[in-house]
């Protein structure tokens, strides 16, 4: 062997230990990362890829690599284990590998594209901010007043017009799910790379009126319907009766084309059937529930029709406290 071939064979792998040491690493990860219980195959905003995904101490949060110059960024979808996932932490590319978190969606939310009029869905990540206020969590976060939730989106052309008073509705319960307004948008905690929105929320009222319910979009329909588009028999939105309050009398509106008297007709689950007492009229009725704590959150569902059996309508009732 003469001394170019013995020069050649020493930077077969780089010209300098450096090189070597990180392409002999790379080579390594290669190699042996597909022998790892933690090597994975998963979708990457829709493409195929694999990654090394490992559990931490919270389970809706993975940590993830890249294989050798595979990007990862903040706001990637990742699609792992038939379960959506937003990348919210990355590193850099170093020239070895990428590597960062992935955390678990909760909820689909779905709305109206302030960009083009479409509509769009999204998994997102919703949080319960009230916690943050009570030393739940060592991490340091924005204190946000109760009754308030977090949503993270991915930042693209319909989300990045997303303003405040924006509405929305996130719930699993889809008859009466519950709506949510947009009080602040942080562009920048989780701003770079491809990037996701993080949305603060202040729960509203639903308005039957202008949200489909069966869709889960809110202010679906843009404007309010005209007076001479309203039912002819209609209950009001948001009807409530509180527990160990005063009677409540819930009257529905109608018009001439309803024929009196209304039949009513109550329902309410076997546990707080013994805690409810109404009584039924003509064209209203009145109820009242026990002072019990545990009724608080229930439901009574009211429906009503007219004597010719020609117009029909129906309600939920929330049951809230004294306060």
């Amino acid at each position: 062997m003469n001394f170019s071939d013995y020069t050649a064979l020493l930077t077969q792998q780089g010209n300098s230990t450096r090189e070597r040491s990180v392409n002999k690493l790379l080579h390594d990860i290669r190699e042996l990362a597909p022998t790892s219980p933690s090597y994975r195959s998963v979708e990457i905003n829709g493409k195929p890829r694999n990654l090394i995904v490992n559990s931490t101490f919270d389970t809706t949060i993975k940590g993830i690599i890249a294989m050798p110059g595979e990007p990862l960024c903040v706001g990637n979808h990742v699609k792992y284990c038939d379960h959506d996932y937003w990348v919210t932490d990355a590193s850099a590319d170093d020239g070895i590998y990428a590597y960062g978190k992935m955390t678990a969606c909760t909820d689909v939310v779905r709305f109206i594209s302030p960009h083009d009029g479409s509509i769009v869905e999204y998994p997102t990540i919703l949080t319960n901010t009230t916690k943050f206020n009570t030393g739940e969590t060592p991490n340091k976060r924005l204190t946000l007043p109760s009754g308030q939730f977090s949503m993270l989106l991915p930042i693209d052309e319909h989300t990045i017009k997303l303003d405040n008073g924006f509405r929305f509705l996130l719930d699993k319960r889809k008859d009466f799910p519950s709506a949510y307004k947009l009080t602040y948008v942080d562009a920048s905690t989780y701003g770079y790379d491809d990037g996701l929105l993080s949305i603060v929320l202040l729960q509203c009222a639903l308005n039957r009126e202008t949200d489909n319910i069966e869709l889960m979009i809110a202010d679906y329909y843009n404007t309010y319907k005209k007076p001479e588009d309203k039912p002819s028999l209609y209950f009001d939105d948001d009807l409530f009766v509180r527990a160990g309050g005063s009677t409540k009398t819930i009257t529905p509106h109608y018009d001439d084309a309803v024929v009196l008297p209304l039949s009513f007709d109550i329902s309410m689950t076997d546990e707080i059937k013994k805690y409810v007492v109404y009584s039924v009229f003509d064209n209203y009725i009145q109820l009242s529930v026990s002072d019990n704590m545990a009724l608080i959150g229930s439901f009574v569902k009211v429906s009503v029709t007219d004597a010719a059996g020609q117009h029909k309508a129906d309600t939920l009732i929330k049951i809230k406290g004294l306060i």
